[in-house]
């Protein structure tokens, strides 16, 4: 399969086996590489950018024996997506020495990132609506006189029930949503599954109404209302 016919968190920080072909040459930096090495084990992150990345931990021959260098601490190399796109990958099942080089790595790549922000990352109802290459942006539906329209929004924090992000690309039509806008949007479901409704956003609200918003927000959440559903408070 290609990487594009995965689920962002069926790999998102775990292990894929690419069939790399000329690109393990990018490791020769750290390994000899052989012409039969052609396998990479990577794993993924997200930079600060808010790129997809992939780590390369290992090369070798085959999908089974990939581990030629996975006792090196440092990484091989970095792949972007464009560099795999067109790569057959599969999932690798991790192992021991998988994880014991990944965590520090993944852990140092990612230090910083907000725990709202991972939560989201990790929840596997925004894969189909994700942009591939950088994850954390979602396609978020719009109801603007009449017409319902598709923008999107960087993906920031959840509080209470709303998905909290900032625009970065704005309807072709002409609407009221500004590139950069703080937006506040509610799951749904629909007839093609996941998806986000805009529902408001900082530059249509004046100070009453965005203090009722956090209002709104701070009793939800104290009534264990997120948008994960409810939950019953022991």
């Amino acid at each position: 399969m290609l990487i594009t016919d995965y689920r962002f968190t069926d790999y998102y920080q775990q292990y894929l086996t690419f069939e790399a072909d000329d690109l393990t040459e990018k490791c020769r930096d750290q390994i000899d590489v052989n012409t039969d090495d052609c396998y990479a084990l990577c794993s993924s992150w997200v930079n600060e950018d808010g790129e997809l990345m992939f780590n390369v931990l290992a090369i070798g021959s085959d999908w089974a024996t990939c581990t030629k260098g996975l006792d090196k601490p440092e990484m091989l190399a970095q792949f972007t997506l464009d560099d795999v796109r067109d790569c057959t990958a599969r999932i690798a099942v991790a192992d021991f020495d998988m994880i014991t080089k990944n965590g520090p790595f993944i852990k140092q790549a990612e230090q910083g990132t907000d725990e709202e922000l991972m939560r989201l990352r990790l929840d596997g109802r925004f894969d189909d609506i994700r942009d591939y290459q950088y994850p954390d942006i979602v396609q978020v539906l719009y109801v603007y006189e009449g017409q319902l329209l598709t923008c999107a929004m960087r993906m920031k924090e959840s509080q209470g029930p709303f998905v909290i992000g900032e625009i970065t690309d704005l309807p072709d039509e002409d609407t009221d949503i500004n590139f950069g806008e703080v937006t506040y949007t509610l799951p749904c479901i629909g007839p093609d599954g996941f998806g986000l409704v805009r529902v408001c956003g900082d530059d249509s609200m004046d100070s009453e109404e965005a203090d009722d918003l956090q209002k709104m927000i701070a009793e939800l959440t104290a009534d264990g209302i997120d948008f994960d559903g409810i939950h019953i408070k022991s």
